[in-house]
């Protein structure tokens, strides 16, 4: 499958962002599929629970901020480079993230 660099990232993912910047948990999580996994530099967590857990820890420790730079897309995969500020050492760095997505979810995300 081609990859577009110029597509614009699906909703779901685009809601992701969006969801994220808001702070609003509940909102985050249901871009998820029940069964997803989610991966960074401090682990992965399986399943909406864990991850919605991640994101309240996440959220009240850094206050993140996204700004999507980069997309490249095809059918069910997405990367973007992501600019991330809040409350951290070395803030704003720039993050690579990767989506696996099913059925308008994500079912799997990578942050390098």
């Amino acid at each position: 499958m081609k990859t577009n660099s110029t597509l614009r990232p699906p909703a779901v993912v685009k809601r992701y962002f969006e969801t994220s910047n808001r702070r609003d948990v509940a909102a985050i999580t249901e871009c998820f599929t029940r069964d997803a996994a989610v991966e960074d530099q401090f682990g992965r967590r399986d399943g909406r629970a864990a991850i919605q857990q991640w994101i309240e820890e996440i959220t009240r420790k850094y206050e993140p901020t996204f700004v999507p730079l980069k997309p490249a897309a095809t059918e069910a995969d997405v990367a973007i480079t992501v600019s991330v500020s809040g409350h951290f050492p070395g803030s704003p760095v720039q993050l690579d993230f990767h989506f696996r997505l099913r059925c308008r979810k994500i079912a799997a995300m990578t942050i390098e």
